[in-house]
């Protein structure tokens, strides 16, 4: 047609601005002057001319009341992608491009019938996977690695994975750590795939080597020290006038404190960081439900399935239960008892590796910027107190720990007849050692 779009005007005075891109190129305008109906009057609108200001801004009283912008057609669908568009450009942005891709992507569904493995992508078994998983609060963990190793396998076919290939991708990672994490996820999607009888043959996915235990935990004393500086810490900022004008000046601003109440949770508890940060004093579906009135911590997501980590209710001590209620009862907390600007927190990852570095703890290297010292420390600090091995057992069955990982992980030597005075689990050994059976045995 040769122009970007048409004005169809009609005897009654109505008018419309179309794009020509609905019709094909080859298409004249004497052709659509009997086409056009018009809705008020229910006449044809034979007065049909080009538009050659189409795609170009229109201004209103000196104001922009309109902009042209570039559009995925799919078949008889236009989809903005909020893309601006030059009137003297061809090509689209690589913002458009990538909403193009996108839209692709979301549009894409693999094929779900039973084929060779040989003709089967390993992204659109990653997809499957993705999509059949299900739940939202495992969808943000899995995500970056479905990512990560589309990279790499997106156009291999699944007759492609071996030990070579799973070697190459532990290079291409470069963290053996990582890649056996994202080689354990191949691993499940690829059992997924089989499990729903899409692919026949056999695929077995090669593991790096694991890697060695952590052997950094926290003491108590490092815990301490870790909670003064979160609680007491301000945030400093800039001076930009004055006699001062670049000096740093402390606010009152405290933005640690919600990694104070995170690493208390963590060390009377021995939860793992997830079930923290939902923690919730109310029953909403997504949360871990904490029961200030009976004292349990219902550390399982309510509506979530249940899984091989073992989040069963754990009672709550009475020296963290008083805490937890005094941040109910003032209003410190709206939804959930770590939040940060008053939201919730999906991660303190960030927020954790700040406090480490201004705490300073002693060592040859600092904590990992995550829940699991907690979780070790609070359980190394429970084996502290038992002279047989029955009362470990005891002592750590509220963490849901198994005994080999008690053994290898958590017990220390026997510290000084002065710590065991520390009475930061004592209630634990109380209400543990009064039910439930006990294994003796001799340290």
């Amino acid at each position: 047609m040769g122009v970007g779009g048409i004005l169809i005007y009609c005897c009654c005075g109505h008018h419309v601005a179309l794009g020509a891109d609905r019709w094909p190129d080859e298409v004249r305008l004497s052709d659509v002057e009997q086409r056009p109906v018009c809705t008020a009057c229910g006449r044809r609108c034979p007065d049909v001319r080009p538009h050659f200001d189409w795609g170009k801004p229109r201004y209103r009283d000196g104001k922009l009341v309109a902009q042209a912008v570039w559009i995925i057609k799919d078949g008889d669908q236009h989809i903005a992608t909020g893309c601006l568009a030059n009137a003297s450009g061809t090509k689209p942005p690589r913002e458009a491009e990538q909403a193009l891709a996108d839209y692709i992507a979301r549009k894409y569904q693999p094929e779900r019938n039973r084929r060779d493995i040989e003709d089967i992508d390993c992204a659109d078994v990653l997809s499957i996977y993705l999509t059949d998983i299900g739940e939202p609060g495992e969808q943000h963990e899995i995500e970056p690695r479905i990512e990560r190793l589309n990279e790499y396998w997106g156009g291999r076919m699944l007759a492609q994975v071996n030990a070579q290939t799973c070697a190459g991708y532990t290079t291409h990672r470069g963290n053996p750590g990582g890649a056996r994490r994202d080689l354990e996820t191949l691993r499940a999607a690829i059992n997924h795939h089989a499990k729903e009888g899409f692919h026949r043959g056999v695929v077995r996915v090669s593991l790096p080597p694991k890697g060695d235990a952590r052997d950094r935990w926290l003491t108590r004393k490092e815990a301490a020290a870790l909670l003064w500086r979160c609680w007491r810490y301000r945030e400093k900022q800039t001076i930009h006038s004055g006699a001062s004008k670049g000096g740093p000046v402390a606010t009152n601003r405290r933005p640690l404190r919600h990694i104070a109440r995170f690493i208390l949770i963590g060390l009377y508890t021995g939860t793992r960081a997830g079930a923290i940060a939902s923690a919730s004093p109310y029953a909403i579906t997504g949360r871990s439900y904490v029961d200030l009135e009976r004292g349990i911590f219902y550390r399982k997501a309510i509506g979530k399935r249940a899984t091989k980590k073992r989040q069963t209710p754990a009672p709550i001590p009475p020296r963290l239960l008083v805490h937890l209620r005094r941040w109910w009862n003032l209003k410190l907390i709206a939804e959930c008892f770590v939040e940060f600007n008053g939201k919730p927190v999906a991660s303190v990852k960030k927020g954790f590796k700040t406090a480490v570095g201004l705490a300073e703890l002693p060592g040859r290297r600092p904590p990992t910027p995550c829940a699991i010292p907690l979780r070790h420390g609070s359980c190394s600090v429970a084996c502290q107190f038992g002279r047989r091995q029955g009362s470990w057992v005891c002592l750590l069955r509220s963490c849901r720990t198994p005994m080999g990982t008690t053994t290898q992980t958590f017990f220390r030597e026997r510290p000084p007849p002065s710590a065991k005075k520390a009475g930061m689990f004592r209630w634990l050994k109380r209400w543990l050692t009064r039910e439930g059976p006990t294994i003796e045995g001799k340290t």
